[in-house]
């Protein structure tokens, strides 16, 4: 699959959901995140393990008056595999958004318990030029 293909499809966060994630994301720190802290659709993930969110240095642009800061990647459990999926979050004015996942990247699949290497895992997103 052509990554450049990636549709930014933004879903507005609750506000108490976009607090928690808005609080935990350190700019060009990557952060442990309470998977129940997480929008309920994303909670039920088969096999969820754990979240991480990290910000970003400098914002982004992205289109519709969104600008991405930072993402939330979600690792989960299938079988003997781990596989992260990097999820982008933007903002605009007071609201948070969080796109559509994104898993084509190098470090999507990983061996059953290990480490999730921050340096693969985030910043994959293939955001607009």
């Amino acid at each position: 699959m052509n990554t450049n293909q990636y549709q930014f499809k933004w879903r507005e966060l609750p506000s108490g959901i976009a607090q928690n994630i808005n609080s935990s994301m350190q700019t060009g720190t990557v952060a442990t995140f309470p998977v129940f802290c997480l929008p309920s659709g994303h909670q039920q993930m088969e096999g969820l393990q754990s979240a991480f969110c990290s910000g970003y240095h400098a914002p982004t642009p992205v289109a519709n008056g969104i600008t991405g800061v930072g993402e939330l990647v979600l690792v989960r459990e299938d079988g003997p595999t781990w596989k992260a999926y990097d999820y982008p979050v933007g903002c605009s004015g007071n609201q948070t958004f969080i796109g559509a996942e994104f898993k084509y990247f190098s470090g999507h699949h990983l061996p059953s318990g290990a480490a999730v290497p921050p340096q693969s895992a985030f910043g994959n997103v293939p955001w607009p030029p």
